[in-house]
């Protein structure tokens, strides 16, 4: 779906331009936010009003879950698309639990297309690693291959306004079967319905 907006010399245009979104509720669940930057294209931000937004689950046992769920779509003038995710993850230890949430983080949609290539390389021989990351390289999940072990793990960093910088990592041994073929499967899946979603 593709929305164009015209900004001609109407008084109109005073609700754009005087730096407060504009928000319209769209036929049927989608919702379309237009904000005007100055000495910047207009940014259309259109998402989905559902429950149900495509969200790629990965996780194993109890021992952790990693959830990245879609938000919506900044559709710029004069530039590509950019896609952005919910992050959720909690990694358990003995005492607890290690929990992690991050909102609006930008991931190119290829980045998921290569994952699931990657995974469907590991199964074939033809690597022995595949790697998901977002945009900036601060959320990284990957799956390894060494020997007859196979381990995931995953790495988040955040920067703190004055302060250090936060660093969550856990590694984990994974079966094989249980883990990597479904999740390859689960990341196909992802795709498709990301394709949905796509400006045409």
């Amino acid at each position: 779906m593709r929305v164009l907006l015209v900004v001609g010399d109407d008084a109109n245009d005073q609700t754009y331009s005087n730096g407060r979104p504009f928000i319209m509720r769209l036929p049927g669940p989608w919702t379309l936010e237009v904000i005007y930057l100055r000495l910047l294209p207009i940014c259309i931000s259109l998402w989905q009003m559902s429950d149900l937004q495509p969200d790629l689950k990965i996780n194993y046992s109890r021992d952790f879950s990693l959830t990245i769920q879609f938000s919506h779509v900044d559709d710029c003038a004069f530039a590509s698309s950019q896609y952005f995710f919910d992050v959720t993850c909690q990694i358990l230890h003995p005492t607890g639990q290690f929990a992690y949430t991050g909102l609006d983080i930008c991931f190119d949609p290829q980045m998921f297309h290569r994952f699931a290539g990657q995974l469907d390389a590991i199964g074939k021989g033809r690597t022995e690693i595949a790697e998901l990351r977002e945009v900036g390289g601060m959320i990284i999940f990957s799956v390894e291959i060494r020997g007859r072990d196979t381990r995931a793990s995953v790495r988040i960093r955040e920067y703190q306004p004055d302060g250090e910088e936060t660093l969550l990592s856990a590694g984990f041994h994974v079966d094989y079967d249980l883990f990597v073929n479904a999740l390859r499967r689960s990341a196909v899946e992802f795709c498709r319905e990301l394709a949905k979603l796509e400006p045409t």
